[in-house]
């Protein structure tokens, strides 16, 4: 995805965002009397709809908090004159960088996983405060959410398998920006391959 780390702080927003509706659905959930309809053995879809929503509200906050620490390791965003002063402050600054920049994709990829984990039970909650009402409405509204998040999932773009630097021609590694090979100092955009200039 182009230019995705500047899009972290809205992804961490939105995941408070839905924390904070999955929260207020709870709180409606106990206050209807539809979700004292039982299921089986005593169950009824009011415990189901809570228990989906109130774990899907703990994955979305987990994913804000991944995504707003994959924003602080970002060192992309760097300006020039910072950077060029860790340089001369630490002899390690590649080192350095190179980890927190795969810290910062590690912490991406987890915020995208409990997001994409938190939307799935979000949609099975929903699901479980319609069904009292009309099961089939139900179904459709959780089927379709559901198919949409593997619709979006199947058609993204694929991943090159192995990528080379156009200098050395040793095996990049991907990190937050992209492609990069700290021996040619090369990066390379994750999606044209293209070489991007980094100062």
């Amino acid at each position: 995805m182009y230019n995705w780390r500047n899009v972290l702080s809205d992804f961490a927003a939105i995941s408070g965002v839905l924390a904070g509706f999955t929260i207020t659905l709870i709180v409606f959930i106990l206050g209807w009397q539809v979700a004292d309809t039982p299921i089986l053995l005593g169950i009824t879809w009011g415990h189901i709809g809570v228990l989906l929503n109130g774990t899907a509200s703990a994955f979305f906050v987990t994913a804000a908090e991944f995504f707003l620490g994959s924003k602080q390791l970002d060192m992309w965003t760097l300006p020039g004159k910072y950077e060029d002063q860790l340089q001369r402050d630490w002899k390690d600054w590649k080192e350095r960088k190179e980890k927190s920049l795969l810290m910062c994709r590690l912490y991406e990829k987890r915020g995208r996983r409990c997001y994409n984990a938190s939307l799935f039970l979000m949609f099975l909650g929903i699901g479980c405060v319609i069904a009292p009402y009309n099961a089939a409405i139900a179904v459709v509204v959780v089927g379709s959410g559901i198919l949409l998040q593997v619709y979006q999932y199947c058609t993204a773009p694929p991943k090159p398998t192995e990528v080379r630097c156009p200098k050395c021609g040793r095996e990049l590694g991907l990190v937050a920006a992209g492609y990069y090979c700290s021996k040619c100092d090369v990066l390379l955009d994750e999606q044209t391959l293209m070489e991007i200039t980094t100062s």
